[in-house]
């Protein structure tokens, strides 16, 4: 596989050690030249391992780590475009005079 843009719960199975789904999600994490995480997996994973799950915020915060500083990673924070927007007017441009 060359890149992977993975869904939150790729994240979350791959970290829960007791998934039936762990390994099929280590496999797919593990085989990627490129791993994008969009800004909104980000913030869904920590509310979905902290608040759903109830796992502890340093084991979240220690995983979220690993997955933000892998040599393969690569954070997308780019806000989607609106219906009728165009992608480059998604997320404001602080040097383009308005």
């Amino acid at each position: 596989m060359t890149k992977l843009l993975p869904d939150t719960n790729v994240l979350v199975y791959e970290t829960i050690e007791d998934s039936t789904r762990r390994a099929d999600a280590a496999r797919m994490l593990d085989s990627a030249r490129e791993i994008i995480l969009p800004s909104i997996v980000i913030h869904e994973y920590v509310w979905v391992m902290s608040t759903k799950l109830g796992v502890n915020s340093l084991i979240v915060a220690a995983k979220l780590k690993e997955y933000l500083e892998g040599p393969r990673t690569k954070v997308h924070s780019r806000a989607a475009p609106r219906a009728g927007q165009r992608p480059e007017d998604a997320s404001p441009n602080l040097g383009r005079p308005q």
